[in-house]
């Protein structure tokens, strides 16, 4: 109940907290969670298996220690892999949000060169230029200093045109909306993203200082907001004349770019593409490269997620053989006597087998109830840490963790099953 509690609390730090309690919960209360999910699931075993399946769930009953021992194993080994599967599918599924929602321009110019605050970007004359090529409808620019507070603690203040901004870019808001955009002008307004307000604990309505070169200014944040590019820096919007008023900032780092819709694309593509040979710390990207490109990085983790998950496999499908093989040396007179009175080889086979899948069976349930919750926590990391990404409910993760634990417990019965059914009758009988 604790454990729960945390974990719906919706404050990290609780929710991390409840992880634990609950997982700890669920080893303590293992063995007495043994009979209800046997139970369960023995009638579909039945219905597979036969009498074998009646058989295995009596004697996984028997040692429901054991039997908890073992499935926890495999519960801690699915419920990382789906945990890990829903923060990936939270984190690029947020991404392609957010790129969706704050970076709608058709093209993005930016700069790759940097070597310090004053060296960065490039003057006016290079949006003039981008201005002039056939086919461009519209443009704003973005420009950027990194400064310290009063703590000496780092932060990204980004100028912009506020109202070209809006239209061309814009932001997703977390709190406030867009109409802080229109409070920007004055100079006296900002829109801080979630990094910055949770790495300094600043909401709507509170005042930062800005050490400028003429001394401090203080502007109030009029609204949260978070946009791609910047997402996982500390970062302060602030209106591009204020921004050159203060710190002197005129070079552009970036140009965000809308075509006219009747525009020949691939002309317009090379024309861009020229204007940035005439300044070499620049770079012309697409909206749907920029998309295709996250989307590689998403199939990329997906693979080393798959990785991942044979290595964490190994100890769950070790620890399941081993817990086999113990009951197959122990209830070694017990077989012998049930091939004395007429069991085949096949039916002891069936019998080892159905006692694995029903272990597996027991690992998958546990192990599908931690680890959605699992992700639900490692996902309020990314929120805790101001990168405010929607939960997305990892289905992916749940049916690879499915498959991974049924075939764990097939090939971890596999030699068990083997050794048992191979055993003379005669020898089996007088084990001691």
């Amino acid at each position: 109940v604790l454990g729960v509690a945390g974990l719906l609390s919706g404050y990290f730090p609780l929710m991390a907290l409840g992880m634990m309690i609950f997982l700890l919960a669920l080893g303590l209360l293992g063995p007495l969670l043994i009979s209800p999910i046997t139970a369960t699931f023995s009638r579909a075993l039945n219905l597979v298996f036969g009498q074998e399946g009646e058989i295995a769930a009596g004697n996984i009953a028997r040692q429901p220690r054991r039997a908890s021992i073992t499935a926890s194993s495999l519960m801690i080994s699915l419920a990382i892999l789906i945990g890990m599967g829903g923060m990936l599918a939270s984190t690029y599924g947020g991404a392609l949000h957010f790129l969706d929602s704050s970076l709608r321009s058709d093209y993005i110019m930016m700069s790759t060169l940097v070597i310090t605050n004053d060296t960065i970007g490039a003057g006016p004359d290079l949006s003039e230029t981008v201005k002039r090529v056939r086919g461009v409808e519209d443009l704003t620019t973005m420009r950027q200093i990194d400064v310290l507070n009063a703590e000496n603690v780092g932060f990204r203040l980004v100028g912009i045109d506020p109202i070209a901004y809006e239209k061309i870019a814009g932001l997703s808001f977390v709190e406030g909306d867009s109409s802080a955009f229109e409070q920007m002008p004055s100079g006296n307004s900002v829109i801080i993203n979630g990094r910055y307000a949770s790495q300094f604990g600043t909401k709507i309505g509170d005042t930062i200082t800005l050490d400028g070169d003429h001394g401090p200014v203080n502007v109030q944040v009029a609204a949260v907001g978070l946009d791609y590019l910047n997402m996982k820096l500390p970062t302060v919007y602030i209106d591009q004349t204020s921004l050159t008023r203060e710190y002197g900032v005129r070079n552009d780092v970036m140009l965000l770019i809308n075509r006219e819709s009747d525009a020949d694309i691939e002309q317009l593509e090379e024309d861009l593409m020229a204007v940035t040979q005439a300044y070499p710390g620049f770079g012309i990207i697409s909206r749907e490269e920029l998309w295709e490109s996250q989307k590689q990085m998403t199939d990329s983790a997906t693979v080393g997620l798959n990785i991942f998950l044979a290595i964490l496999a190994a100890p769950a499908l070790l620890g399941l053989a081993n817990a086999l093989s113990i009951n197959v040396i122990e209830r070694t007179r017990e077989i012998g006597m049930m091939r004395a009175v007429g069991a085949k080889r096949r039916q002891i086979r069936r019998m080892v087998v159905a006692e694995s899948l029903l272990l597996s069976l027991m690992g998958i349930s546990l192990g599908a109830i931690s680890g959605i919750m699992l992700s639900y926590v490692m996902t309020g990391v990314l929120e805790f840490a101001g990168m405010h990404i929607p939960y997305n409910f990892p289905v992916a993760g749940l049916i690879v963790a499915i498959a991974a634990g049924l075939i764990c417990g097939i090939l971890a019965a596999l030699i068990p099953a083997r050794r048992a059914s191979d055993l003379q009758i005669v020898a089996a009988l007088a084990y001691e």
